[in-house]
């Protein structure tokens, strides 16, 4: 079946287009606590990164390659298998560089109905899996959603990190502010951010781009307070919630990504937290 990057480059000139994969070396940590369970997590993958502009049209290939992980755990092998249904994606960006659409959305639906029964298969020691896979059904088929639990969480947000229409004619330091939702948490709940945005230029003509967010809590809705109370107890305020986090992003002189690092915090009372560390190198060619 051809992808609709393939339609793109049978109607260029084979002499005027190079298209080039970048890949990453990507390291990462995260640490969970739930009232006295603990778990933490090592995990190492690769990532495939080619960028494509034709006229006004901007489309992203990218490829995540086998997570390697230490935790062995149902549930983490269980979150593998779902990241690998996702793990080949073909996006179509906005003039802010923000995924306005995944084209291969059939592709993925596709590959999860060649998955799904395997899956229940495998983990059905897991509590509620069916459960669990009818909701990521529901996520899947979902366009919008699936948007949201891929490029505004975790490990995909550092290659979409919606700044590069910014970085042009940079002298000094720039600095912005921008809001946005975190989504992924109990409840369907979405966790209002704000974000500061520094950009800089460095030796070289390189840039770094530095995002520092926070919770906003002038957006705190009671709804959103009653589900961490149902969690937490009835005596959970606004000011037992915090969020922080600083993503930063070195790009080259081609604003191409050379190097960046995510550092997130989200804690509950101190019972539950969750923080993630990761960063990315860009792997050099052999000559």
């Amino acid at each position: 079946m051809s992808s609709y990057v393939d339609v793109i480059l049978r109607n260029e000139n084979p002499t005027k287009s190079k298209i080039e994969t970048f890949h990453y070396q990507v390291i990462g940590n995260s640490q969970t606590r739930n009232g006295t369970t603990f778990i933490e997590n090592d995990y190492t993958t690769l990532i495939g990164y080619n960028e494509i502009q034709k006229d006004s049209r901007r489309t992203v290939l990218y490829k995540l390659e086998k997570i390697n992980q230490t935790c062995s755990g149902l549930i983490f092998q269980f979150a593998e298998n779902f990241s690998q249904i996702t793990s080949e994606l073909e996006l179509r960006l906005n003039e802010g560089f923000e995924v306005e659409e995944i084209l291969n959305h059939k592709n993925i639906l596709d590959r999860w109905n060649n998955e799904k029964k395997r899956l229940k298969d495998q983990f059905k020691i897991i509590p509620n899996v069916n459960q669990l896979l009818d909701n990521y059904e529901k996520s899947i088929h979902d366009e919008d959603k699936l948007r949201n639990s891929l490029f505004y969480v975790s490990l995909t947000q550092l290659f979409f990190p919606r700044v590069k229409h910014l970085l042009n004619e940079i002298e000094g330091v720039k600095k912005y502010e921008r809001n946005r939702d975190l989504h992924g948490f109990y409840f369907g709940l979405k966790i209002p951010i704000i974000e500061e945005l520094f950009i800089k230029k460095i030796e070289n003509n390189q840039i770094v781009a530095t995002i520092e967010g926070r919770l906003d809590v002038s957006k705190i809705k009671e709804t959103f307070l009653q589900a961490f109370k149902m969690l937490y107890g009835n005596d959970t305020e606004q000011k037992d919630i915090s969020f922080t986090s600083r993503l930063q992003i070195i790009y080259d002189e081609n604003l191409n990504y050379k190097e960046g690092s995510l550092d997130e915090f989200f804690e509950v009372k101190g019972v539950h937290f969750k923080k993630d560390k990761i960063s990315f190198t860009k792997l050099v060619k052999d000559e």
